[in-house]
């Protein structure tokens, strides 16, 4: 049952329990989910999620009182990088993930992680195609979805679109979706400290502000002088230095079966 009182469904994988650790969870992740190789059926889909959430209730097409496409968390992610299988395997085991850093977290951090999660790879579905040049060993090529966190952001959007007023979480949720493709070179970004440096003119006009209510690029005041060198891309890194989005790569990361790195 969760935060809702909605009682979750059975099916036939490991159930995450208090008793659970982390160790065993990650050595162990294929127990927790959905066969790796079968497209899962809906109720299927929803039985997982509503296992493996903590914070949402999803019911046939609709979680937090808003739409969303059930095929395209059935999609098989059909690369070396995912061989989790389903797109919703790969949200549950980041949902689950997510349990164990509880304690680093407020409630509301907590319920915005969880809808990053559920809605950064919505949009694979929609652009998936074959990869142009990299294949299995038989030849077949694996499936690339270029240009899926866009695509997911548009979704978000539109299914929020439906509400009379967005919730607390949509901008910070909205923005997470936004930039988890490029928090995934966050690893490599973060030695570079000059990349994070925040110069003296900036603070004023970005302190106490998270980076979904910064301002835009072209509304900075950035002085002649001090500013030289200061552009558009050291600014938006300065924005994805942060701690949600830093705590949404490790879920992204973690919550995948593969050998393969993605800040390779």
């Amino acid at each position: 049952m969760n935060s809702f009182g909605y009682s979750r469904p059975s099916i036939s994988v490991e159930q995450f329990n208090e008793n659970t650790t982390l160790e065993y969870f990650m050595e162990n992740k294929e127990k927790f989910i959905l066969p790796v190789d079968e497209t899962p059926t809906d109720e299927q889909v929803l039985s997982l999620l509503n296992n493996a959430a903590v914070t949402m209730t999803f019911w046939s097409g609709e979680v937090d009182g808003i739409p969303f496409p059930m095929d395209a968390l059935k999609l098989m992610q059909n690369n070396p990088h995912h061989e989790e299988g389903s797109v919703v395997n790969h949200i549950a085991l980041g949902l689950y993930r997510l349990r164990f850093m509880e304690d680093q977290l407020t409630a509301q951090e907590y319920q915005m992680l969880e809808r990053a999660m559920f809605w950064s790879d919505i949009g694979k579905l929609a652009t998936a195609e074959p990869h142009k040049s990299k294949t299995w060993d038989d030849g077949t090529p694996w499936t690339a979805c270029n240009g899926h966190a866009e695509k997911s952001v548009e979704i978000l959007d539109e299914a929020v679109s439906k509400l009379d007023t967005p919730s607390y979480w949509y901008e910070p949720v909205r923005w997470l979706v936004a930039e988890h493709m490029n928090a995934h070179r966050l690893v490599t970004m973060l030695p570079l400290k000059e990349r994070m440096f925040i110069p003296a003119f900036l603070v004023p006009q970005i302190q106490g502000l998270e980076p979904w209510d910064r301002p835009l690029w072209n509304d900075l005041d950035i002085p002649h002088t001090e500013g030289k060198g200061f552009n558009k891309k050291r600014y938006a890194w300065i924005n994805r230095n942060h701690r949600l989005l830093i705590i949404k790569q490790k879920l992204d990361e973690d919550g995948r079966i593969s050998d393969l790195s993605f800040s390779l």
